[in-house]
């Protein structure tokens, strides 16, 4: 399941980063893709690696300990003495010792009884279980900053239509106040007026405009991906409605049992 999300989110970047249209994405999509790309998840995940790693090193304390040695020598010259053996004769050479040796030796010791081994070994378990629990409070992190930038996309968006419908309404009022005016039934007060309201609404779109560009690049830095990638999200805030509100009334008690902070520090007091 993890290989298919990762599949298809490099699918949908690869063609973002390729197209000149934007493509649009939903808001399953952009969790697969924050989730197989944002850099808090991949670093909770390999700090998970690196725990097991290091809870295999302690068991190894735990197999035997086999030490073997040797030594290997060759004399070029063997060491002589000289025995007389009388008068007029020459000294006897008698060698000692030999042109090779080979020394080894072999030992093995095994832990019979160690606590603080024992619970070593335990604490690098828990270690396991933190770094499996931070990661998955990353990944939860993830998910609602991601829900959270996906949604203040959607409201930028409607916020830029009503700014705009507004715009569009006082120039359809400045048109009719116009007519009025050459036709002298309107004063040059309401003429004004009208203007005024036109020049009012103009900076509100602007920056109504600005801000789907700046929550679009949030939800871009949350995903992990570039900032000039073209995407585009689906959908509007009225679909949404429904997932944003939770009503507290329909459980009769709040758990904390899977709250993930909660969970780290419980291990960390145990450990």
């Amino acid at each position: 399941t993890a290989m298919f999300a990762q599949y298809k989110a490099d699918e949908i970047l690869a063609q973002a980063d390729s197209s000149d249209v934007p493509v649009v994405i939903t808001l399953e999509q952009a969790l697969e893709i924050a989730l197989s790309e944002n850099v808090a998840v991949k670093v909770a995940d390999m700090e998970i690696q690196r725990t097991q790693y290091a809870k295999k090193g302690s068991y190894a304390a735990l197999f035997p300990q086999i030490d073997v040695a040797g030594s290997y020598s060759r004399t070029i010259k063997k060491q002589a003495m000289y025995m007389a053996m009388g008068q007029g004769q020459e000294p006897m050479k008698i060698e000692v010792g030999m042109y090779n040796t080979l020394n080894g030796s072999v030992s093995a010791a095994m832990p019979l009884v160690s606590a603080q081994l024992w619970k070593s070994i335990k604490i690098s378990g828990m270690d396991v279980e933190l770094a499996v629990e931070k990661a998955r409070s990353s990944r939860l992190e993830t998910v609602t900053q991601v829900k959270n930038a996906y949604y203040a996309i959607l409201l930028s968006k409607e916020a830029f239509n009503v700014y705009k419908d507004v715009y569009e309404n006082a120039m359809e009022n400045l048109a009719q106040v116009q007519r009025k005016y050459d036709a002298q039934k309107a004063s040059e007060f309401e003429l004004v007026r009208a203007k005024t309201t036109v020049e009012q609404a103009i900076p509100n779109v602007y920056n109504a405009e600005s801000s789907v560009i700046l929550a679009l690049w949030q939800l871009k830095a949350v995903l992990g991906v570039d900032l000039d990638m073209n995407i585009e999200v689906a959908g509007s805030l009225s679909d949404y409605a429904q997932h944003m509100l939770y009503d507290i009334h329909q459980h009769e008690e709040i758990s904390l049992d899977n709250n993930s902070a909660v969970k780290q520090l419980a291990i960390q007091t145990e450990m």
